[in-house]
């Protein structure tokens, strides 16, 4: 954090609102790996699991599962539904079919 000229206190409270340093960086890896279930869906969900940070499958799919509602494997289903502008958006998971 030397580098940012910040202290470490000043970057977690930076965070604060998004439920701190630790949440944020989890939501963006579930974003990015939720933008890769879509749009490759040839690539096994394990190795997009490693790709992001996740030590393993089972820890990806129970945390995606908490916060998305479903299984990762599941959102492939919906790709023809989703309306991704671009790969990592928060409109990804928001605008699925019922």
């Amino acid at each position: 954090m030397a580098s940012l000229d910040i202290s470490r206190s000043t970057v977690y409270r930076l965070f604060q609102h998004d439920g701190g340093l630790d949440a944020y960086i989890r939501h963006a890896r579930l974003r990015g790996a939720a933008a890769e279930l879509v749009a490759w869906p040839g690539i096994p969900v394990q190795d997009i699991a490693h790709a992001h940070g996740f030590r393993s499958a089972s820890d990806f799919t129970r945390t995606f599962r908490r916060v998305y509602g479903l299984a990762p494997q599941e959102i492939r289903q919906y790709r023809d539904d989703l309306r991704v502008p671009h790969p990592g958006t928060t409109e990804l998971l928001h605008t699925r079919a019922e």
